[in-house]
């Protein structure tokens, strides 16, 4: 039995071994140039986000200019935009001034 676990033991350090003597001919024959080739497109991927980017919701426009752009557009005649500045102009009066 010990003889089987020396056996197994044995081969695994005879693979080890070869591999770590691959990896030293790899790189000294032409490491370093792999090494050079993955810096440089290491460098050329884009960089990491560390959170992504969040869309700001567009800023609605006020019910005054609403108004306005509905008149501009033809949508409302020149009474209705006066009646309709009356009531928000007398509403932002008296919630203190709007925004």
């Amino acid at each position: 039995m010990m003889d089987e676990a020396m056996g197994v033991m044995g081969v695994m350090m005879l693979f080890l071994m070869l591999f770590a003597a691959g990896v030293l001919i790899a790189g000294a024959l032409g490491g370093g140039r792999v090494i050079a080739g993955l810096r440089n497109r290491a460098s050329q991927l884009p960089a990491p986000q560390l959170r992504p980017e969040v869309e700001q919701p567009a800023a609605r426009p006020s019910a005054l200019e609403q108004a306005k752009e509905r008149y501009a557009r033809g949508e409302i005649d020149h009474a209705e935009l006066d009646r309709l500045l009356d009531v928000l102009l007398d509403n932002d009066q008296r919630s203190g001034g709007g925004r």
